[in-house]
């Protein structure tokens, strides 16, 4: 065997700039992954991951994305309007079992959490839609 040879088959090494080293993972469910399938296959890619890679660098090179930042709710909140929603459910199947002999009852608790529903909501604060710009250059 000639072990001085001048020309190596094969793709050339990249530098270490270059090389891909650092994996990122994320789940998602069936129906994303079905969904990023999908897409992968309208766009022309055989690989769902190399898909999302370049989805993910061509919307960082054009400057950013949109998402919606939700508000912050207090867990005490979000718990007494769960135990609301149950509250309403056994009275509408109390309802159902007694007859329309304690409608008139029924219908006054229901407007009262009706009422302290709408007093949540105006507490609340919306929902922002949140543009992220990212200008470093890749």
């Amino acid at each position: 065997m000639n072990e001085n040879r001048t020309k190596v088959g094969g793709r050339p090494r990249l530098s270490d700039e270059e090389k891909r080293s650092k994996v990122i993972k994320f789940s998602c469910t069936k129906s994303e992954y079905a969904f990023f399938k999908n897409q992968a296959k309208n766009a022309g890619y055989t690989q769902v991951s190399r898909f999302v890679h370049d989805a993910t660098v061509e919307s960082i090179s054009k400057g950013g994305f949109i998402f919606i930042e939700q508000s912050q709710v207090n867990a005490a909140l979000v718990a007494e309007l769960m135990s609301l929603g149950n509250n309403v459910n056994q009275a509408t199947k109390a309802l159902h079992i007694a007859g329309p002999q304690i409608m008139n009852v029924y219908m006054k608790q229901l407007l009262i959490a009706m009422n302290v529903i709408q007093a949540i909501r105006r507490e609340l604060k919306p929902s922002k839609s949140k543009t992220v710009k990212i200008s470093e250059e890749l």
